[in-house]
């Protein structure tokens, strides 16, 4: 779909392709469907995990304002194959700079779980 060149940043993908219908709209409990990837670009891969995976729950009208409030790039595909894109990743300008704030997290929480309120549902 897209090829990148960064550096010293990461780069997250959430989707549905590998692992099916896995992460959980936590308002719906229902699989989140609205797209079938999320990738974003992030100073850190934990951000950007957490970020893509929040994206995805979220869908592309949520989804890429998160993105653009938290100061990092994002790509979202639907399964059809349409794009939703935040302005930088657009323009290929990867210089992601973190929120102002920090976020304050629970030590005993995940920041993914903080950040989208997703619920991964775990196979085994």
């Amino acid at each position: 779909i897209d090829r990148l060149r960064l550096s010293n940043q990461a780069i997250c993908t959430s989707g549905d392709y590998e692992r099916g219908q896995h992460i959980l709209d936590p308002r719906t409990n229902a699989p989140a469907c609205a797209v079938a990837n999320a990738t974003v670009v992030a100073p850190g891969a934990m951000l950007a995990d957490a970020l893509a995976t929040a994206a995805f729950v979220l869908g592309p009208d949520e989804g890429i304002p998160l993105l653009t409030r938290m100061g990092v790039e994002g790509l979202l595909v639907t399964a059809d194959l349409q794009r939703y894109e935040t302005p930088g990743f657009r323009h290929g300008e990867f210089a992601c700079t973190p929120r102002r704030q920090p976020i304050k997290v629970n030590p005993r929480i995940s920041i993914k779980g903080v950040l989208s309120g997703a619920i991964v549902n775990k196979k085994s």
